[in-house]
């Protein structure tokens, strides 16, 4: 298959979502089930029922948007493994990792966890029977009037890694999110043809952020290290998709900020402080960041040109130049170029 640009992944989700076989939820209709969940909870009579049907909420809610296997889900503790501080889901075992949770589930959780009623079983919450969830899961479904076999706990995973690819996660990063050894595992687990999956990844970290910024590339992740020195201080944090990100800021923004090591954070850069090399080698940059890939797309004017390029590992960066450097630059689709910026242009910030 052709690379494919950005402007074109609407093309292939609607091809992807015709194939026969490949039926799941929509997020509107997990949106529905979640509150399905809610409402039952609410409506509960006696207080133990409540605290039961609570406890299956956080099930829901952990595999909707970690995509966590069901084995995963009952087996963390919920007071050790689910981080708010950092906006993380701790999974132990064979495929263990750090899971972001959405920035508008944080406060929900904190809120959840906070209620009396579950104090005394905190750290046990997630301990449910198996068979004793599947079964309120399939029965929210029909109240829903969706059908049980989409809302099983599997069902609900492979919508969740359905809606990161369609909304352009690099692939790399959705087998990272699932847990899945290979990304052959992780188009088995899709059943997609894993050539389709590659043409419609593309945006989705910046998607995901949904920031009120100018900035042109966002890259959410999680801290890696930190070096302080003086009022300045060096933030190295390693993106959802595998990039290595290197902000300086100050060390008021820092303690403002609450960064720390293990923090997930959102690294911006304006599209004009992005550089454009087309031979790394010969030039020579103080920019830390410095990052190859192929020019994807070119929309020129009489005076400037935006250059968006496609990194190795599937994400993208935009830059704004002018268009007599693009010309000198011989800039042009497929072209092998190094994106650079410089560790001072990177902005950091928290939900």
């Amino acid at each position: 298959m052709s690379e494919t640009s950005p402007q074109n992944n609407s093309h292939y989700v609607a091809s992807l979502a015709s194939l026969p076989g490949i039926e799941h939820l929509s997020a509107p209709e997990l949106d529905r089930l979640e509150q399905a969940f809610r409402t039952r909870a609410e409506r509960a009579g006696r207080p133990e029922h409540k605290v039961s049907r609570l406890r299956l909420w956080l099930l829901f809610i952990l595999l909707r948007h970690a995509a966590l296997r069901l084995g995963e889900a009952l087996a963390l503790n919920d007071e050790t493994d689910i981080d708010l501080s950092g906006g993380l889901v701790h999974v132990r075992g064979q495929h263990a990792r750090s899971i972001p949770l959405p920035h508008a589930l944080i406060p929900v959780l904190r809120r959840f966890f906070s209620q009396a009623q579950l104090s005394s079983l905190r750290g046990t919450l997630c301990g449910l029977d198996p068979g004793f969830v599947r079964r309120n899961f399939y029965a929210r479904a029909r109240e829903c009037g969706l059908s049980p076999a989409l809302a099983s706990p599997k069902a609900i995973r492979q919508a969740r890694a359905v809606e990161l690819i369609e909304g352009g996660m690099p692939l790399p990063a959705v087998q990272n999110f699932l847990g899945q050894p290979s990304l052959e595992s992780t188009g088995e687990l899709l059943d997609y043809d894993e050539a389709d999956i590659k043409a419609i990844t593309s945006h989705y970290l910046r998607k995901e952020a949904k920031l009120k910024t100018s900035a042109r590339n966002v890259f959410p992740g999680i801290v890696r290290n930190i070096q302080q020195s003086g009022f300045m201080a060096e933030v190295e944090l390693k993106s959802f998709s595998g990039l290595n990100v290197v902000a300086v800021i100050t060390q008021e923004s820092l303690e403002n900020l609450q960064i720390a090591v293990g923090k997930t954070v959102i690294a911006t850069v304006k599209a004009p402080l992005v550089l454009i090399s087309r031979d790394e080698k010969k030039v020579k940059s103080s920019a830390r960041n410095k990052f190859s890939g192929k020019v994807s797309s070119l929309i020129r004017s009489d005076v400037l040109c935006e250059v968006v390029v496609e990194l190795q590992e599937g994400s993208q960066v935009c830059a704004l130049v002018t268009t007599i450097s693009a010309d000198e630059l011989d800039l042009a689709v497929h072209t092998p170029v190094t994106v650079l910026f410089k560790a001072f242009s990177v902005v950091l910030s928290v939900a």
